[in-house]
């Protein structure tokens, strides 16, 4: 899973919280939508939507079909 990039001179960089995104996974296992759950601070739910759009998922399925479904991931800054 990609971990957001807070290195220094990123907009995040020292910066402390939690973000919580609900990421629709598609039939293909690519991210479509994201939305922010938990987190105030935008410059953190930039990194961590930022890292989610790089991540890679095995499709979901049903009964034997491919299925969109949602993948809520956490991060701690």
């Amino acid at each position: 899973m990609p971990t957001p990039d807070c290195r220094a001179g990123k907009p995040c960089h020292r910066t402390h919280g939690q973000v919580r995104l609900i990421v629709d996974v598609l039939e293909d296992g690519k991210v479509g939508e994201i939305r922010v759950e938990i987190g105030d601070d935008a410059r953190l739910a930039d990194a961590a939507t930022a890292a989610a759009q790089q991540a890679e998922f095995v499709a979901g399925s049903f009964l034997g079909k491919p299925q969109s479904m949602d993948y809520v991931m956490n991060f701690h800054f």
